[in-house]
């Protein structure tokens, strides 16, 4: 390790080791988000100790501190429950790097990708296609998710945006295969109606669980039901059928929280964090769960 003067001040020993925090592994988005970080890390010095804080307020609190890691040089924070005022007043202030999820008026360094206008996006696609009938599933209140909140305003300016359609907006648990399957089987069901002829999810998860719904219903994808994701996780490509999806710029997103940490890890000691807020593309990848749609009848 060698010793170095700290942005405020301070000396204190370089370990080469970054902690990234994120709430779930299990989320495939979050787990592509890890191995893209950890391989990417080395080209700036790094290795990298992961935490999942598991939705958990007080794990998060701690894991903007290096609480919950071994001593690191700075932390990269996927944020669900931090607040500008819980930044500010960190216990042990290190070079902090927010992905994904905004923390309102934080002025620290953000990577995130652009959810209101790739949700819009995607949701336009499938209104291009002829649904009249669009259900977006995947609005979660407990915990709230910035993302998703985001994600359901670019749904609302989509259909909002073409005259005749009829839309309503799905509640779920988590952002699962379950809840996905879950969701489908309630509005075709539980709910009234011939039910809707587009779905768009939020995450992939709840797409290609709804897709088994579906399936299980008897229902034709996407001749009966045009069903869309988001994130691009691995197993999109491989579902039956293919899901289309938006793909964000997670090697763009990674590299550029590398970057951002880096740069604050050795900047002077005047440079200070109000900093970068950096927005990564995306793109709409389109597969058989949309390509073959038709209007019903």
């Amino acid at each position: 390790m060698r010793q170095e003067l700290g942005m405020f001040g301070t000396r204190r020993q370089r370990t080469g080791l970054i902690g990234l925090a994120v709430p779930s592994l299990r989320e495939p988005w979050f787990a592509q988000m890890v191995a893209q970080v950890v391989e990417f890390a080395p080209e700036f010095g790094f290795s990298v100790a992961v935490l999942q804080t598991s939705d958990s307020v007080g794990a998060e609190h701690g894991a903007v501190s290096g609480v919950g890691f071994p001593e690191v040089d700075g932390v990269l924070v996927v944020p669900r429950f931090l607040t500008a005022a819980d930044l500010t007043r960190r216990p042990n202030p290190l070079p902090l790097v927010l992905l994904g999820e905004h923390v309102e008026r934080s002025t620290f360094c953000h990577v995130t990708v652009d959810n209101r206008l790739a949700m819009r996006e995607i949701t336009a696609h499938l209104a291009a296609l002829g649904c009249t009938r669009i259900a977006m599933i995947g609005r979660r209140s407990s915990p709230a998710s910035d993302a998703a909140g985001r994600r359901e305003l670019g749904f609302l300016d989509a259909v909002g945006e073409v005259s005749g359609i009829a839309y309503e907006v799905i509640d779920v648990p988590e952002f699962s295969l379950g809840a996905g399957r879950r969701a489908v089987l309630d509005l075709f069901v539980s709910g009234s109606g011939s039910g809707p002829d587009g779905l768009a999810c939020v995450n992939d998860s709840l797409a290609l669980g709804a897709m088994r719904g579906l399936r299980e219903l008897g229902l034709a994808i996407p001749g009966d039901v045009a069903v869309a994701g988001f994130d691009d996780i691995p197993m999109a490509a491989y579902s039956n059928p293919p899901l289309t999806t938006v793909t964000p710029d997670l090697p763009h997103l990674a590299r550029s929280a590398l970057e951002l940490l880096h740069r604050q890890l050795n900047a002077p000691l005047a440079w200070t964090p109000d900093m970068e807020q950096v927005t990564v593309g995306h793109r709409l990848t389109i597969r058989e769960s949309t390509e073959g749609h038709t209007i019903r009848g």
